[in-house]
């Protein structure tokens, strides 16, 4: 499989302050497609293109690309 087939991108539509750090306007993140099941869930965990771990309100969250 190819990366692109086995996650599922968002882009951030509002920059995203945490203790940790800043997850910017823009941004791409990914969840992996096993854990599409928690998409529709209030926050959820998501993985820059650096790697980071991050937790967010997926309010913030747009979904691009099929």
């Amino acid at each position: 499989m190819s990366p692109a087939k086995d996650t599922i991108r968002f882009r951030v539509i509002k920059d995203h302050p945490t203790i940790d750090g800043m997850l910017y306007k823009n941004e791409i993140v990914t969840v992996d497609v096993i854990y599409k099941s928690f998409v529709n869930q209030r926050k959820i965990q998501v993985k820059d293109l650096t790697g980071k771990i991050w937790f967010v309100e997926t309010k913030y969250l747009k979904r691009i690309g099929d």
